[in-house]
């Protein structure tokens, strides 16, 4: 677990004695040197795995329409692409806040990878 990152905030009472607060989870601590101690409120540091490319889908069809959009979801576009999908009858590549929503292949629960052709 990560230690916690304490900042001196202050003096304290004491003379030469500081006092600290982690940031995180907000442990306060009088001392005069660095305090070791496990953060309870840091997260654990997770190794990164390579995201998935979700860019092909079994279920995605062919383009139906470019729906207006907020440029910040359209990837700075005024528009976004909506396919046709054999799961939720629409979607879009990622997700978007479309009213009536639109479900976006980036976090869909049923993304298949296209089938392979055989040859």
């Amino acid at each position: 677990m990560p230690q916690c990152q304490h900042e001196i905030i202050g003096p304290s009472r004491r003379e030469g004695i500081s006092v600290r607060v982690c940031p995180v989870c907000l442990h306060e601590a009088h001392s005069s040197g660095a305090i070791k101690r496990e953060c309870p409120g840091a997260s654990p540091v997770k190794a990164e795995r390579p995201r998935e490319d979700r860019s092909q889908c079994a279920y995605r069809g062919e383009l139906l329409r470019l729906q207006e959009c907020k440029p910040c979801q359209a990837q700075g576009k005024p528009a976004i692409e909506v396919y046709a999908c054999d799961q939720y009858k629409e979607c879009t590549l990622q997700n978007t806040s479309i009213w009536p929503r639109i479900k976006g292949c980036s976090t869909c629960g049923k993304w298949q990878p296209p089938k392979a052709v055989d040859s």
